[in-house]
C-alpha cells in the first residue's frame, strides 16, 4: 500500500436530511446492513458525468459539507453532505428552490414552474380535464383523469400537460344531447401531441389548458358502446381546443358523505352555491378527520351518467373506499372535506 494514501472509511454513522435516523439515509448508489453486530455499506457502481477529461489537474476543497472544485477555469460547487431526498414533496427546499409539485422531474432551477425560489403557500391547484364535446353537456371521461396537485397555477398547468400528454391513445368524452333523451351518446374523443403544444391563460377570474389537439365526434350507445366504441385513430381535424379547467382547493366541514359496500358517495349539491362549481365530471376529493378510517385519504371521484341523458348522473360523485366502513355515513367532530373548484 502506498504510504502516503489516505484511507478513508466507506461505513460512516448515518446522517439523514431530517434528523432522524429511521429515514432517508445518505446512501448514493448503496445500502446499509449490519452483518455480525457490525453496520456496513454495501456500494453498488455509480458514475456522474462531467464533461471533464482529466488532463488538466482538479483542485478542490471542502467546507461546511460543500465541495468546491477548479477544474482550469471552470468553478463548481456539490453539495455532498446534503444530497435530496429519495422522495421531494411540495414546499421541500433542495438547492436553494422549493418544490412546486410533488417529486420534480427537473432539476431545480429558475424559470421552471416546478421549482420557486419563494416557499408555497398554502393554496393547492389541479387541472380537471373539460373536453366541449361538440356543445354538448358532458358527463364521463375515459380514461378517468385529473391532473396533479401544484402550488401554483402554474406548476399545476404543467403538470398536467405532461400528464395528459402522456396517455398512450387520448382521452374519450362522454356526453348527452342537451338534455333531451338520445339512446346514442355523443362523444368526442382527443388524441395530444407532445407537452410543448399546450398553453394555460387565465381570464376573468378562469384559467384554461389549451391543446392543438387532434379530436374527432363519433357516436356510441351508452352504456354498451361506453367507451369500447371511442375511436382515438386518424382524428378527423386539428383545433385549438380547451381541454382542461383550473381549480383551486377548498375545504368543508359540513357534509355527508355515505358509502354501500366499498363504494362512498357524495351528493353533488354539497358543491353547488356561492358560484361553485366542479366545472368536471372526475374530480379529486381530499377527506380527513371522519370517524371511520376507510372514508379519509384522497379519491378519485366520478359520476355516473344517466342513459336518460336528463339529468345528466344520478346527483352524486361515486369513488373507491379501501374496504367497506363499519357504519355508514361517516361521522367525526373534526371532518374535512377537500375539493376543487374553477377558479
Amino acid at each position: 500500500m502506498d504510504p502516503d494514501a489516505v484511507r478513508l472509511p466507506l461505513a460512516t454513522d448515518l446522517k439523514t436530511s431530517i434528523s432522524d435516523v429511521t429515514k432517508d439515509a445518505r446512501l448514493i448508489n448503496a445500502h446499509a446492513e449490519t452483518r455480525g453486530g457490525i453496520q456496513r455499506v454495501k456500494k453498488r457502481p455509480g458514475a456522474l458525468a462531467t464533461g471533464w477529461n482529466f488532463t488538466t489537474p482538479i483542485q478542490g476543497l471542502f467546507g461546511g459539507g460543500l465541495l468546491y472544485l477548479i477544474y482550469g477555469d471552470e468553478f463548481s460547487i456539490v453539495d455532498v453532505d446534503n444530497p435530496p431526498p429519495g422522495e421531494v414533496l411540495i414546499g421541500d427546499l433542495v438547492g436553494g428552490y422549493y418544490a412546486m409539485i410533488d417529486n420534480p422531474p427537473t432539476s431545480p432551477g429558475p424559470g421552471d414552474a416546478y421549482w420557486s425560489a419563494s416557499p408555497p403557500g398554502a393554496d393547492r391547484w389541479r387541472v380537471n380535464f373539460c373536453g366541449s364535446a361538440s356543445g354538448y353537456d358532458p358527463c364521463d371521461i375515459y380514461p378517468r383523469f385529473v391532473g396533479g396537485k401544484g402550488a401554483s397555477t402554474g406548476a399545476a398547468a404543467k403538470l398536467f400537460m405532461q400528464q395528459i400528454a402522456a396517455i398512450p391513445s387520448g382521452v374519450a368524452v362522454l356526453a348527452d344531447s342537451l338534455g333531451d333523451y338520445n339512446p346514442d351518446a355523443v362523444i368526442e374523443t382527443y388524441a395530444f401531441p407532445t407537452p410543448s403544444t399546450f398553453t394555460y391563460s387565465e381570464s376573468f377570474g378562469l384559467g384554461w389548458v389549451y391543446s392543438d389537439a387532434n379530436q374527432k365526434a363519433v357516436l356510441a350507445a351508452y352504456p354498451s358502446g361506453w367507451p369500447s366504441l371511442a375511436d382515438f385513430s386518424s382524428p378527423s381535424f386539428v383545433a385549438n381546443e380547451q381541454v382542461g379547467s383550473m381549480g383551486k382547493r377548498k375545504t368543508k366541514t359540513t357534509f355527508t358523505i355515505s358509502a354501500t359496500g366499498d363504494i362512498g358517495r357524495i351528493p353533488l349539491s354539497t358543491f353547488s352555491g356561492s358560484g361553485e362549481s366542479l366545472y368536471g365530471t372526475v374530480t379529486w376529493l381530499e377527506v380527513s378527520g371522519c370517524d371511520q378510517p376507510e372514508f379519509n385519504g384522497e379519491f378519485l371521484a366520478y359520476q355516473i351518467p344517466n342513459p336518460a341523458g336528463f339529468p345528466i348522473s344520478d346527483g352524486y360523485l361515486y369513488f373507491q373506499l379501501p374496504a367497506a366502513p363499519a357504519s355508514s355515513p361517516a361521522t367525526g367532530a373534526s371532518k374535512q372535506l377537500g375539493y376543487y373548484t374553477k377558479i
